[in-house]
């Protein structure tokens, strides 16, 4: 669930001022899937107490944690989002090998992924791997407890942390393969819940729960992405065919989700994503622990700009947009936005955006 994007939509381009693109390349000079994840994680109270009160207990190798604790300190118009992007993609690539990310959500899977490294210097290998290749750990897979409590006595110290309890949770794939007989139990741990949109709304049309002629534009609830990836489709894995079923078996405090737009084979999906500023997720978690709340509330969203130009975006009222833009949850409940020299606006919450897809949300468990 948390592969990364290597592809951006493509298309043509111009660069004739105040022409509108339907699509096309992110030119280099717009930093904005970078800032826009720097200014979310920002305005993540429980992210900000987790630095200024040293929760990670600093040490000179914790790169990256120095950096955010330097950030999160300032005052909002003291941080200068493109320079401290700079500095985070240096760590990244310097001290992690990590290439550069494309999208918002590589980036931001990149950072929470190092960050958790950094609180416990614990690897982050992929357990799903790791469990294919170790013989006791692939036989137990058919057995849902088995696999289960692999996952919590041999990996629990991957979640066993503050900074996983605020971004971290467990998900379950089950996978019935077409050369063994039993079902495959394969818990994970994910940061971002990623919702494949394409592949989601060609199931969903085959089933005939969504139908619509060429004029409209699909509509799809995010609880309904939920629900859909719990039924089971075909897909490939481990280099063979499977039917697989996913389930999120637990969430963490921040709830991450990432909509995935293009996909290869796919129609870029130009569709709406249908949410709600409060979500109760009770009836799609498989695993209540501690009988606490699975109550969220929106903090923030990371959108895309549905108009492109190689080098500068332009639009039909003659204003220049950023490819993406962060919105946040602030005072008085009320959300904002990030203007010219980090001044804030106010926006009102619209899900149907005549100017942005909306490409990450981003929720908090109250």
């Amino acid at each position: 669930i948390t592969n990364y994007i290597n592809k951006i939509m493509g298309g043509s381009s111009s660069k004739e001022p105040g022409t509108v693109i339907e699509s096309g390349i992110i030119g280099s000079k717009d930093k904005s899937y970078i800032t826009t994840v720097i200014q979310a994680l920002y305005n993540i109270p429980s992210l900000k107490d987790y630095f200024s009160k040293k929760l990670y207990n600093e040490n000179p190798n914790k790169h990256l944690s120095i950096l955010f604790n330097k950030i999160v300190i300032k005052p909002l118009n003291k941080i200068n989002f493109q320079e401290e992007g700079k500095n985070i993609l240096q760590i990244l690539k310097n001290e992690y090998k990590l290439n550069q990310a494309n999208t918002p959500g590589e980036f931001l899977i990149q950072i929470l992924l190092v960050l958790k490294y950094e609180e416990k210097n614990i690897l982050n290998h992929n357990w799903e791997e790791y469990t294919l290749k170790t013989p006791q750990l692939l036989a137990n897979l058919s057995d849902n407890k088995k696999a289960l409590d692999d996952i919590l006595d041999k990996n629990i110290i991957h979640f066993n942390t503050i900074f996983s309890a605020m971004f971290f949770g467990i998900f379950l794939a089950k996978r019935k393969m077409q050369n063994i007989t039993n079902v495959l139990y394969f818990y994970n741990f994910y940061c971002v819940y990623e919702l494949s949109i394409p592949e989601i709304l060609k199931n969903m049309e085959n089933k005939g729960k969504i139908k619509y002629n060429d004029e409209q534009t699909p509509n799809i609830h995010l609880i309904d992405c939920i629900k859909e990836m719990k039924e089971t489709h075909i897909e490939l894995f481990n280099k063979e065919q499977c039917y697989s079923e996913y389930y999120i078996y637990n969430t963490p405090n921040i709830l991450i989700f990432l909509i995935k737009r293009d996909l290869e084979n796919y129609s870029t999906f130009r569709g709406k994503i249908i949410f709600e500023e409060n979500i109760d997720l009770t009836q799609n978690i498989l695993f209540n622990q501690n009988n606490q709340s699975n109550k969220y509330k929106l903090i923030s969203i990371i959108s895309e700009y549905k108009y492109k130009d190689k080098e500068v975006v332009f639009s039909s009222d003659g204003k220049d947009y950023p490819f993406y833009k962060a919105v946040f949850r602030g005072e008085n409940d009320n959300f904002y936005y990030y203007g010219k020299k980090n001044s804030t606006k106010k926006w009102d919450l619209t899900i149907d955006d005549e100017n942005y897809f909306h490409d990450i949300l981003i929720y908090m468990r109250y």
